[in-house]
């Protein structure tokens, strides 16, 4: 079954890279942010406690998309080290979730550097991706 013109367009122009770009946009600033925020109103500490679990969705929501993109982009340009630094960041925010509880000190450290590895993936994805003859046509 074929993908619907609509979706293979928007595939071609990138658009699962860059809405991966923006969720880990998002996910770091949210990590950045949200202790800034918490430091400077403290009528935010309410916020604490949904912690893991706004990690939790945004990761819900990355990951999958970054493995998709990645996985289609690196089949079209063939540097594959691009999808593996995707995977080890997904590791690193996956890991810094399970360590928001035990080691808080770490989580931060290891979402941000997970959070600007993958951007830097999916951009690189992009840009080899552009560098490639267009898909031809019914192929997704």
């Amino acid at each position: 079954m074929s993908a619907s013109p609509a979706v293979e367009e928007a595939a071609a122009k990138g658009a699962a890279d860059k809405g991966a770009i923006a969720l880990s946009t998002l996910c770091l600033l949210h990590c950045l942010g949200l202790p800034l925020l918490i430091a400077l109103l403290p009528w935010m500490a309410w916020v604490a406690p949904w912690e893991a679990r706004i990690h939790a969705a945004l990761l819900i929501l990355v990951l999958p998309l970054s493995l998709w993109a990645l996985a289609r982009g690196c089949a079209r340009h063939g540097h594959w080290a691009v999808a593996g630094v995707g995977v080890v960041a997904l590791a690193a925010l996956l890991l810094a979730l399970l360590l928001e509880d035990w080691a808080p000190a770490m989580a931060l450290p290891l979402t941000v550097l997970g959070s600007l590895a993958l951007v830097a993936s999916h951009v690189c994805n992009l840009r080899l991706g552009a560098r490639c003859a267009p898909l031809p046509d019914g192929h997704a």
